[in-house]
């Protein structure tokens, strides 16, 4: 997934197709059964919780992918932030997961600043 965006823009980018920012209602960070990836559609299948020790780790606990889905008022974006499938709880997810918390943070933050810009003008 390719978010771009600029402070203070209108309008965010995702795989190069614009999107408006007053329009995101929500945005999810999920992870995603890696059996499922691209059978169906992005985090039908999530994963929830987390390995305890290491062996529950080894014998039991499913990979995934972590990833965003952002809810707009007229459609859904879904897309994948991890390249290869990741453990709770390790190295490669919590990297994962700041990466996806870091693009929730700056969307959140431009809506915002969107919102304030529009009331000021009125």
């Amino acid at each position: 997934m390719t978010i771009k965006m600029k402070a203070n823009d209108s309008v965010f980018y995702v795989n190069d197709v614009p999107y408006p920012i007053e329009s995101i209602e929500k945005i999810d960070i999920l992870m995603e059964d890696k059996k499922f990836k691209g059978k169906t559609k992005p985090f039908v299948h999530q994963i929830c919780g987390g390995a305890t020790t290491i062996v529950a780790h080894a014998l039991f606990e499913p990979s995934g992918y972590v990833g965003l889905r952002i809810r707009m008022k007229d459609q859904t974006i879904a897309d994948y932030i991890s390249k290869e499938p990741v453990y709770h709880n390790t190295d490669p997810y919590h990297k994962d997961m700041q990466v996806a918390e870091e693009i929730k943070r700056k969307l959140l933050k431009n809506q915002r600043l969107q919102k304030e810009k529009s009331n000021n003008s009125l």
